[in-house]
């Protein structure tokens, strides 16, 4: 969850300084955004790991995770667009719900987890 709550950071960052992605974001929230990007990636691989280790992982606890990387990709997507400095645009919205859309069907349609 603290992951999920720095991408989300990263994602508000990049929404405040774009204006909603009307103007380019400068160059301290690129290296924030990297940064965001970082701690998620660590804290997503640490969590699961010790869960394993110390025999506290659950079903609960796996679609709880699965869920928060489905909803940090659209952030992630978002993030992306930021520093490239792509405009808003419905192609945007699309690739970022294709993306979330995709990772959902790939984990909870496959038959290993249920």
């Amino acid at each position: 969850m603290i992951g999920f709550l720095f991408s989300l950071s990263g994602f508000i960052a990049s929404l405040y300084s774009t204006a909603l992605f009307t103007r380019p974001c400068g160059r301290i929230v690129h290296f924030y955004i990297a940064l965001v990007l970082f701690l998620y990636q660590t804290f997503d691989a640490v969590d699961g790991k010790h869960a394993r280790r110390t025999g506290t992982s659950s079903p609960l606890g796996q679609l709880f995770d699965h869920g928060c990387d489905a909803i940090n990709l659209i952030f992630t997507v978002f993030m992306t667009w930021a520093v490239f400095d792509m405009p808003a645009s419905m192609l945007m919205a699309i690739n970022g719900l294709f993306c979330m859309f995709s990772f959902y069907f790939y984990y909870y349609t496959n038959t290993e987890y249920q």
